[in-house]
C-alpha cells in the first residue's frame, strides 16, 4: 500500500510533496510522473508557475507538456543557481522548479568529470528549500544523483 497509490488518491498524496527526485531507465515515465506531481504541486501551492528546465527539450522522447524555459544544461546550471540564491536570500512565493536530465547536468560533457560545485548547489538546495515551502523535482536516470 505504501508502494502504489490509485489515481484517485493521487492527488490527496503528493499535494504537500516539496522535493521529489525521480529516476529511473530510459522510457520509465520520469517525465509524466514528475509532470503530474509539479502539477498537483502547483494546484496546492500559493504560486502555480512551474520551471522546467529541459535539457533535452527537442528530444523525441520529450512528452512535456509544460513549456521549458531552460532548454541546455547551462540553463540548469543557471536556474540551479537562481534557485540557489533565492533560497539564500529567502525569496518568498517562488515557482516549483522542475530540473530535467540532472544526471547529465552533473556531468561536465567537455571531459566527463562529476560537477562538484553543481552537487553542493543540489544539495543545499534540497536541505533548505524545504524550510521555506520551495518545490523542487529533479529527475534523472542515474541513480548516483541521490547522492547529492
Amino acid at each position: 500500500s505504501k508502494l502504489w497509490v490509485t489515481v484517485d488518491k493521487f492527488e490527496s498524496k503528493v499535494k504537500h510533496w516539496e522535493r521529489v527526485r525521480i529516476t529511473g531507465a530510459t522510457k520509465a515515465g520520469k517525465s509524466p510522473t514528475a509532470e503530474n506531481i509539479a502539477v498537483v504541486m502547483g494546484m496546492h501551492s500559493k504560486n502555480t508557475r512551474i520551471c522546467l528546465y529541459n535539457p533535452r527539450e527537442d528530444s523525441l522522447k520529450n512528452n512535456w507538456s509544460i513549456p521549458a524555459i531552460g532548454e541546455t544544461h547551462n540553463d540548469s546550471r543557471d536556474g540551479l543557481k537562481t534557485l540557489v540564491d533565492a533560497v539564500q536570500n529567502k525569496i518568498k512565493n517562488l515557482p516549483i522548479f522542475v530540473f530535467d536530465e540532472v544526471d547529465n547536468t552533473l556531468t561536465d560533457v567537455a571531459n566527463g568529470k562529476k560537477q562538484y560545485t553543481l552537487g553542493c548547489q543540489i544539495k543545499f538546495v534540497l536541505k533548505e528549500a524545504s524550510h521555506d515551502g520551495i518545490k523542487v523535482i529533479l529527475i534523472g536516470q542515474n541513480a548516483y544523483c541521490s547522492n547529492y
